[in-house]
């Protein structure tokens, strides 16, 4: 989507915006003619320099499925150990101090975001680290649609010509908003709204 007038643009993505933040809005996104959540189902993507895998939406989906995996069947009796292992350690420690201690309850979600757990961001091609990312919260989320905001303006043709290859590849839902005109590509699917307001 090209939208050309400046007022239009930024009402449109500031709408976006509002309601990916659980705010009320006039857009409306729908999945197979049920309406969707953008809260729930939208990703909005903006800032491309730095691209920021490690946001606080992908670490906690990390740490939820990191706790469900130490809590089930076959890791809950050595998480508990574990805990009561490091209990007394603590305690131990405190014994060296000249005072009287008390120490908060360590639980498996406290012990994971005492470690500071982060995703890997070592990749070749900027493209690959925003497709990975996408695809990271597909895993967690299901379905979503990411909304990127003059994307092109960072990116070669040949660039986003491999972006949309690759997500259309991983059937990705994605919603290109931009404030120029850019060439036409293959895969794209185009509205354009311009100065006048109208849609083309």
């Amino acid at each position: 989507m090209v939208i050309e007038e400046q007022r239009v643009f930024r009402h449109i993505v500031q709408d976006i915006v509002n309601q990916t933040s659980g705010e009320e809005g006039e857009s409306i996104l729908f999945d197979n003619g049920k309406i969707c959540l953008f809260s729930k189902r939208c990703e909005i993507l903006s800032t491309f320099i730095p691209f920021e895998m490690n946001k606080k939406s992908i670490i906690n989906h990390v740490l939820a499925v990191m706790e469900r995996t130490a809590l089930d069947e076959e890791n809950f009796i050595r998480s508990q150990e574990l805990l009561a292992q490091i209990e007394a350690f603590v305690y131990d420690l405190s014994l060296e101090c000249d005072c009287e201690l008390e120490f908060s309850k360590i639980n498996i979600p406290s012990l994971l975001k005492t470690i500071g757990v982060t995703v890997k961001e070592e990749y070749d091609s900027l493209i690959e680290k925003i497709v990975d990312y996408m695809q990271m919260l597909c895993g967690f989320m299901g379905d979503m649609l990411f909304v990127t905001v003059n994307m092109r303006s960072y990116f070669t043709d040949g660039e986003i010509s491999l972006f949309s290859d690759t997500v259309i590849g991983h059937k990705i839902n994605v919603l290109m908003i931009e404030n120029q005109e850019y060439p036409l590509l293959q895969q794209e699917k185009r509205i354009i709204i311009d100065k006048d307001i109208c849609i083309i």
